[in-house]
């Protein structure tokens, strides 16, 4: 199931599905009767709220617009897939391969694209997914002191919110310092929220 460049309500059926928003707000349901994989694709930095080239990390000028990115309802940990590909995947570090800051403590940008911020590490102070303050301070706590940091990284992050109810996926060029951390001049993008979090390995992956 492919949606348009615009806001699209994609809902999965029984059994595995591929569902691909593309551009847009879109809101994608995935919840069936009996448990099966379901496939998310997301192909470019653009899948969701606007990329965002920061100026001011501690105030609320570059925080996300409301309802501007991908919504997913019914994703089950167990079963279902954020799969990065495309121009997206090409984009990243390492060939998107997924690190988990739990087993990481610190991030290694050579050997990984994909950082998955385990709840005990980091998770944002509160449940707002827009706060691009609350976004950096999660993020810096969950890649800890990264290695093999250069300006232009590309890699896909995800935190948890404070309640422990849901999970953003982001977008994050390092294109400023190249240390790992978040800085103005960075660019960021807020691809989508799921309503699940204990993410693993297996969560979201590289591939088509």
């Amino acid at each position: 199931i492919v949606g348009s460049d615009n806001a699209d309500y994609l809902t999965g059926g029984e059994g595995i599905d591929n569902l691909t928003g593309g551009d847009g707000a879109d809101s994608i349901v995935l919840t069936e009767t009996t448990a099966a994989a379901d496939y998310i694709h997301f192909t470019l930095n653009t899948d969701g709220a606007a990329v965002t080239t920061l100026t001011d990390v501690t105030a609320a000028d570059d925080d996300f617009a409301a309802n501007s990115y991908d919504v997913i309802t019914g994703f089950d940990v167990a079963n279902d897939v954020i799969k990065i590909d495309g121009t997206l995947l090409a984009s990243l570090e390492a060939a998107g391969v997924t690190s988990i800051s739990s087993s990481t403590a610190n991030f290694d940008a050579d050997a990984a694209g994909i950082l998955v911020i385990a709840a005990a590490q980091a998770k944002l102070g509160a449940d707002d997914f827009k706060d691009v303050t609350a976004i950096k301070t999660a993020y810096e706590a969950g890649d800890g002191t990264a290695a093999n940091a250069t300006i232009n990284d590309v890699i896909i992050f995800t935190v948890e919110n404070n309640s422990g109810t849901e999970t953003g996926i982001y977008y994050f060029k390092d294109a400023n310092v190249g240390a790992g951390d978040m800085t103005n001049g960075d660019i960021l993008a807020l691809i989508g929220v799921v309503d699940a979090v204990g993410f693993t390995a297996t969560s979201i992956i590289a591939g088509a």
